[in-house]
């Protein structure tokens, strides 16, 4: 049971105060009036703490652009580049694939980390 549910029942309960229920939980009392808000609302269930991460994201890249030049890059680690030669700086060297789908060098990157396209920086960058 979370601590939120246990203050709202202990004050609901009549066992505590607002002030009591905070000194023993170690809370404010803003806070112990939030869960207790949101019992008035929604009951025992709508207690628990939601999470504050929005609906949506409208500068989210879409799958179909990562995929795109996920498959580009993947097209040039195999076929123009040696094993030894691992894709020098490759967020920098594809900021045009980026730039034409709306993304920069730095989304470009981080996609390609996150399917395991191996990225060095230049010689001489830390």
């Amino acid at each position: 049971m979370s601590k939120a549910r246990v203050v709202v029942l202990e004050v609901v309960g009549g066992n505590l105060t607002v002030a009591g229920a905070a000194r023993a939980y170690g809370l404010s009392r803003q806070h112990v009036h939030r869960p207790l808000k949101r019992f008035q609302g929604g009951g025992l269930d709508a207690v628990n703490p939601h999470s504050r991460r929005p609906n949506s994201n409208p500068r989210t890249v879409s799958d179909e652009v990562i995929t795109v030049i996920v498959l580009r890059c993947q097209g040039l680690t195999g076929e123009q580049m040696t094993e030894a030669a691992t894709f020098y700086n490759a967020g920098r060297s594809l900021a045009w694939l980026g730039a034409r789908y709306g993304v920069s060098h730095t989304t470009v990157a981080n996609a390609l980390r996150r399917q395991g396209i191996p990225l060095r920086p230049r010689p001489g960058w830390s």
